[in-house]
């Protein structure tokens, strides 16, 4: 608080959290069982497979946002180094 004198703190709802969490992995699911929960708000997704049906890992990232951001209100869906790696070496 010494950094944000002026921040307003409001108690975390962890049952809206896991509330989003459930809807998120469950739209996650619609394009791949293979699914590495971190956390959660984290995974890691294997979409080797989904390519056939719904396009580049690109475009199945594109849409994921789109239906987590319209159906739960929130997504945040990226790349990481491994990620990439793994998806140009089976492209």
């Amino acid at each position: 608080m010494r950094r944000a004198p002026k921040a307003i703190v409001v108690p975390p709802r962890m049952t809206a959290y896991e509330e989003a969490s459930d809807a998120s992995f469950a739209i996650l699911s619609t394009v791949t069982p293979l699914i590495e929960p971190l956390s959660l708000d984290e995974a890691f997704l294997d979409v080797t497979a989904s390519v056939k049906l719904f396009g580049a890992p690109s475009q199945i990232a594109s849409d994921l946002r789109a239906r987590i951001a319209s159906d739960v209100g929130t997504a945040v869906i990226g790349w990481n180094s491994v990620g990439e790696v793994r998806g140009q070496d089976r492209i």
